[in-house]
């Protein structure tokens, strides 16, 4: 089983604003009258209306779902899951952080790769971890991570996390669905295997697909910002670990939308066209893993 921080292990934080569409669903109907949110009231001259159109500007003057129910359960549906296995938050670096804090203490072991990217050892040494980092193995003339001795490492230092780029960043190598399945399996259980996948999207061979079927305690991130050139709009989806979880909650004001699983071929950095269709279509290869709140608010 995973392992939590101490202090999350055992205590499930409640929110103390849900949010409305929390709130209906635990009431069974609708809130009509929002007077306790301290939203602005509607105008019917406002001239916001004429610059972004009325939805728009309806949308403006109230506080999304913190929780992003609606996106979630379109993006459940779009890659077989459950909207429970669905976490919305403002792109996979805020994810990273929050899987860190969620399982780390201060001293804790996290491993990763030595010269990945920078921004998980940032966040490691935030919450206090102890940053482990592997060299990179010399295949030919390309670098690539070297699995058996992240694994190695992970073991030996009783490791919290272990995080892994896939395909790597910077040096484009992509492990395939079988190596990943390897390398979860000869991690420890508590080991959370964070695994990015911010760049699966250019994946196009179908010897490259991503692992499909559930993942035991993994933790998988997509974003919008690569394959589709949105960092404004580039959201990251973990589908994280199939047992009870202490959900931390963080403000959808900012909340992205879901990117499609694609493909991508071994260390290629190539770029494709934006596919606007991705909202409307099923996704190509299913996001699966599984992760469940126990979150009581």
């Amino acid at each position: 089983m995973t392992r939590f921080a101490r202090h999350l292990e055992h205590h499930t934080i409640v929110n103390p604003f849900p949010g409305i569409v929390k709130l209906e669903t635990a009431l069974g109907h609708r809130i009509k009258t929002r007077i306790g949110s301290n939203e602005s009231l509607p105008d019917p001259v406002s001239p916001l209306a004429g610059e972004l159109g009325k939805a728009l500007a309806e949308m403006a003057r109230l506080y999304p779902d913190p929780y992003a129910h609606a996106l979630r359960e379109r993006a459940a549906r779009l890659n077989g899951v459950s909207p429970d296995e669905v976490l919305f938050d403002t792109g996979a670096d805020s994810l990273i952080l929050l899987a860190l804090r969620l399982t780390c203490n201060p001293g804790d072991a996290v491993v990763t790769t030595a010269g990945t990217y920078p921004t998980f050892r940032y966040f490691a040494e935030g919450v206090g971890a102890r940053v482990l980092e592997v060299p990179y193995c010399q295949r030919g003339q390309h670098l690539q991570p070297d699995l058996a001795r992240l694994a190695e490492v992970a073991r030996a230092e009783h490791a919290s996390v272990l995080y892994l780029a896939n395909p790597d960043n910077p040096t484009g190598h992509y492990w395939q669905a079988e190596d990943i399945r390897t390398l979860r399996a000869a991690l420890p259980p508590h080991t959370l295997l964070l695994l990015d996948e911010a760049y699966v999207d250019f994946c196009t061979d179908a010897a490259d697909a991503p692992p499909a079927g559930i993942l035991p305690h993994t933790l998988r991130l997509r974003t919008l910002s690569k394959a589709y050139a949105w960092p404004a709009c580039g959201l990251a989806l973990p589908l994280p670990v199939p047992t009870s979880l202490p959900r931390p909650t963080r403000s959808a004001r900012n909340t992205r939308c879901p990117a499609l699983p694609r493909r991508r071929p071994r260390s290629c950095w190539t770029t494709r066209t934006t596919r606007a269709s991705w909202w409307r279509k099923p996704s190509p290869c299913a996001i699966t893993s599984a992760m469940h709140s126990t979150t009581r608010a």
